[in-house]
């Protein structure tokens, strides 16, 4: 069973205002002060995120209010600074579309823009533009352009469909006689995860849902502490393919011991030897003739010593580097059950059912 520690609960009775005292104010406070902060909007598609997120003129969401009060702050901290002091505010707008990072509040929205590690600023996103501010009624606006961008589409499940992940990015500047500080809060409102099953999604919407779900699955990864490996989207995926990417992820979990997630969606799955090899790996750990001798001996050098110290545990330091896989390797697959093979495909590979626990999407954190 999934156990979930949480730290507020709202019903059908909470307004937004109630949302963001409990979830936004504080947040906002110490940012004024200097820390960066987030708010991030998660969980099934038509959950109500957007509209928890910005809401609309009349009952405004998490954002607009973070909005209002950081500019009510911000002039109660230029009073605090002193004579001299100037405090600025920028924003940015971005958003993931089917894994490319787009510019929202351009002119000319940048396709594919870089995201870079900088040593002084940190991660950045390459030529994002940056927008000063005056008022919150100025980023609203900003919000109003880049919403008539983003990319959004009708499902079962919901009319108005974000079929991108939004971010939007506060930054708040001051400079003082003792210094400058700076602070960003990133505001975040992603797409839905999605079943195809009770969405109907077809074509471009069921291309722009298995980017959706494999982007989220990367975020509960990194919150699980797990490195994705995602196999390319390639047409005709077949067990060449599939022992390539293997001969990537096995060596990070059985030979450095990082704790791994390779992920495998539906369309990766429809040829026989593929699933038989998954089947294989997740029964024993290993697929037989997966490295070449010659391939396995540098390979697994580094783990001589460590093996030298498990005494007679272990047969052969293949068998310690398979017992490591084991430990660090998780797989993730992407099964759609109304597909008329999936019970097929999964009788006749037991350890789909045996050794995976099942989740539909919507439950995924």
């Amino acid at each position: 069973a999934l156990e979930f520690h949480l730290d507020q609960c709202f019903d059908e009775s909470a307004t937004q205002v109630d949302v963001y005292d409990a979830v936004g104010k504080s947040i906002v406070e110490r940012v004024v002060n200097g820390f960066n902060g987030c708010i991030l909007a998660y969980g099934q598609t038509g959950s109500g995120k957007t509209h928890s997120m910005m809401g609309n003129s009349k009952d405004p969401g998490v954002i607009p209010r973070c909005a209002t009060d950081i500019f009510e702050r911000v002039s109660a901290l230029i009073s605090e600074l002193g004579e001299g002091a100037t405090v600025t505010v920028r924003a940015s707008y971005i958003q993931i579309y089917r894994e490319v990072l787009q510019d929202l509040s351009s002119k000319a929205p940048a396709e594919d823009l870089k995201i870079r590690r900088d040593p002084k600023l940190g991660t950045i996103v390459q030529g994002l533009t940056e927008h000063p501010l005056s008022s919150a009624d100025a980023l609203a606006r900003l919000i109003d352009t880049g919403n008539r961008k983003r990319a959004v589409a009708s499902t079962l499940m919901n009319s108005e469909s974000s079929r991108s992940h939004a971010l939007l990015i506060l930054q708040v500047a001051w400079v003082e006689k003792k210094g400058k500080s700076f602070a960003a809060l990133n505001l975040v409102d992603l797409a839905g995860s999605e079943r195809v099953s009770k969405t109907g999604a077809t074509g471009q919407n069921l291309k722009e849902g298995a980017n959706i779900n494999r982007s989220l699955l990367s975020l509960a990864c990194h919150l699980h502490g797990l490195e994705l490996v995602s196999p390319s989207m390639v047409r005709d995926y077949s067990l060449r393919s599939f022992c390539a990417e293997l001969k990537v992820a096995l060596p990070k979990a059985g030979v450095t011991g990082t704790p791994t997630c390779l992920l495998l969606e539906d369309h990766m799955l429809r040829d026989t030897p593929v699933i038989e090899a998954v089947n294989s790996l997740l029964a024993a750990g290993e697929i037989p003739g997966l490295f070449e001798p010659q391939e396995l001996e540098p390979m697994l050098a580094p783990l001589k010593e460590e093996f030298g110290q498990q005494g007679f545990k272990y047969r052969t330091l293949f068998d310690f580097f398979v017992a490591r896989v084991q430990k660090f390797l998780h797989l993730a697959l992407s099964m759609d059950p109304s597909s008329p093979t999936f019970l097929l495909r999964c009788e006749s590979n037991p350890a789909l059912y045996t050794r995976c626990t099942m989740l539909w999407v919507g439950q995924l954190t």
